[in-house]
Formats: C-alpha cells, structure tokens, sequence
C-alpha cells in the first residue's frame, strides 16, 4: 500500500486519503484545510485503512470507531475490477471484499486541544 500515490483531496467535509496514508500523515494535512477527524488511533504510523479494516477503535468513551467515518471505500476486487463500495460494515472487513485502495472520511472542522 505504500506505493500508491500519496494524493489526498480533501472537499467539504470529506478528505479522500490513499489506504497506505498513516495517520500522521494525514491529520497535518486536515489541520492546514481547517478540518479533522474526531477520533484517532493512539499510534501515528498505523494506515487509516488497515485502523478501519481491523475495527480499531481509537479514543474516547463518547467516539465511534474509526471506521465509522468512512462513507465509501475504492477496492480491487479478486477478479481485478475496480469497485466502490459505500456500505460501512464493508469497511471492517479484513480484506476479504477485495483490496482497498483508498477512502473517503467524513471530516470535522478542526479543533486544539488543551
């Protein structure tokens, strides 16, 4: 996943991120466009979409899970088709649908913390 092209469009409040991106890499990006997500994973070089793919949960008593933000996923399928699910159980799938090759996030307006 590393090797896909690093691009990131963010439009409105959804950012369409590569599935290799870290964490890391993408919450500088969201900050600079005035937007984030509302809830990370605690480890910045884990991939948004492996964190989706394994339904890990992030922080906070209050947030969803991170796959929760995600409104639709790009994958390969086993036969070699491009596909584009929106369905949100599909994105906590382990890669059993197919290899995922980017997402589209629901975003927030940024945010400091004290």
């Amino acid at each position: 996943l590393s090797g896909l092209p690093d691009t990131t469009t963010i439009d409105g409040d959804l950012v369409t991120v590569p599935a290799g991106m870290p964490y890391a890499g993408l919450t500088g990006r969201l900050h600079a466009a005035g937007r984030a997500l509302p809830n990370l994973g605690s480890l910045p070089h884990i991939s948004v979409a492996g964190a989706c793919a394994t339904g890990t949960h992030g922080s906070g008593d209050g947030n969803g899970a991170l796959a929760t933000r995600v409104r639709s996923a790009e994958l390969v399928r086993a036969d070699g088709t491009l596909d584009v699910v929106d369905d949100p159980a599909s994105v906590v799938a382990l890669g059993a649908l197919g290899i995922v090759t980017s997402l589209t996030l629901e975003t927030v307006p940024a945010f400091d913390l004290a």
